[in-house]
């Protein structure tokens, strides 16, 4: 995790809409309840795509799983605790329309929802992939997998690269912060079986005002 420090006169206005430039994420046409801005549970079957850093994007998916069956999709074998997961090339990324190879993949899931008046077993299952080249500013992502053999070949997971994007790479106090003091927020994700994002941290921070969109302060990561 990398920090980051700001000032007490922006905390009114920005606090609420704090972005990172450069490194955060989006999905588009997508549950509100997917981007963590809503209460309500993901469907089974919802999708969506975030880039968390520009050579890094995660693949978000809502599965199920049946009773007495296993979960329905995505289930990579696991030997001796190391995970074995999908050939990077049956995967095919475009940004703008030209293709990005994916140079490594990684996968973590966890249990979403799992009531017991009904069963209603929902999972959290996120593909990580490793890009060989970053994805610019203002870029379109589509991600693919043409022979259905790692999910359906009519699931498309699609982006834009706006820099100005909600992002679950940023940690921040969502209550505020009290005006007198230190204001802090992190910057990082886990990768699951890829390990921890790694972040530059000569690539700074800004804080931008989410009705104007402009950078009222930035600074370096610590």
């Amino acid at each position: 995790m990398n920090l980051f420090r700001f000032p007490v006169p922006w905390l009114c206005c920005i606090a609420g809409g704090l972005f990172f430039q450069g490194i955060t994420d989006s999905s588009r046409g997508d549950s509100a309840a997917l981007e963590g801005v809503s209460l309500s549970i993901p469907a089974v079957g919802e999708h969506t795509l975030h880039i968390l850093a520009p050579g890094t994007l995660e693949l978000l998916r809502i599965n199920g799983m049946p009773a007495g069956g296993p979960v329905d999709g995505w289930n990579f074998p696991v030997s001796g605790g190391v995970f074995s997961g999908p050939d990077p090339a049956l995967i095919n990324v475009t940004v703008n329309g030209q293709p990005v190879a994916v140079t490594a993949v990684g996968f973590r899931r966890r249990a979403l929802s799992a009531p017991l008046s009904v069963r209603d077993l929902r999972a959290e299952s996120r593909l990580y992939l490793q890009l060989a080249s970053p994805v610019p500013a203002g870029a379109t992502v589509i991600v693919t997998n043409p022979d259905g053999s790692v999910w359906p070949s009519n699931l498309t997971f699609n982006t834009d690269a706006n820099p100005l994007r909600l992002s679950p790479v940023i940690h921040t106090n969502q209550e505020g912060y009290t005006t007198d003091q230190p204001k802090q927020a992190m910057v990082g994700a886990s990768l699951g079986s890829l390990g921890e994002l790694v972040l530059d941290p000569a690539s700074g921070f800004s804080l931008v005002d989410a009705t104007t969109s402009t950078v009222v302060y930035s600074g370096a990561l610590t």
